[in-house]
């Protein structure tokens, strides 16, 4: 029992234990750091703009953004641990191509809404009826648009079910 103590406990253990508390803590600084810089970047941009369209494809910029953030900070938490990320990458793409058969919904739902936004069916604050849901459209986003109804209900409707729009902020 003492042998397992000292070991784990070695002056050698403590300064790699050191060494990767110093790393992660870093990256994470930094991943924060990234994270507010593009909130607070996006923000700034979707305050000048005042048209509802550049404001829903700055809105879906910031979400492919953070996603993309959110995958670089974990494969460089898991690569700093020792975790060899090429194997889990490729692991991680074959699971994806399986999973991908399945998700056919999720795609749908996607390609939905990069229609909704480049055809400029609707932008964010047009009043519209949905689904049978009317209201204003309170954002747009790759697989979701969200609707809050007079009553103060927010709908969340998924851009695949979208098959019927009216909007009527333009008349």
């Amino acid at each position: 029992m003492n042998e397992v103590i000292n070991n784990l406990f070695s002056a050698s253990k403590l300064a790699s234990y050191i060494e990767l508390g110093t790393s992660l803590a870093f990256i994470l600084i930094i991943a924060v750091i990234a994270w507010i810089s593009v909130s607070m970047v996006m923000k700034k941009m979707k305050a000048k703009t005042k048209n509802h369209q550049a404001q829903t494809v700055l809105s879906l910029i910031e979400s492919v953004i953070k996603y993309a953030l959110f995958f670089i900070i974990l494969i460089t938490i898991l690569q700093s641990l020792g975790i060899n990320t090429a194997a889990l990458i490729t692991g991680a793409g074959i699971l994806g191509f399986a999973l991908s058969f399945g998700s056919q919904k999720i795609v749908q739902d996607l390609v939905a809404g990069l229609f909704i936004v480049f055809e400029d069916q609707f932008d964010i604050g047009d009043e519209v009826v949905i689904s049978g849901i009317t209201g204003i459209i309170e954002k747009i986003e790759l697989r979701t648009t969200t609707i809050k109804s007079p009553d103060g209900a927010l709908h969340i409707i998924p851009n695949g079910s979208i098959d019927k729009v009216t909007n009527l902020s333009r008349k």
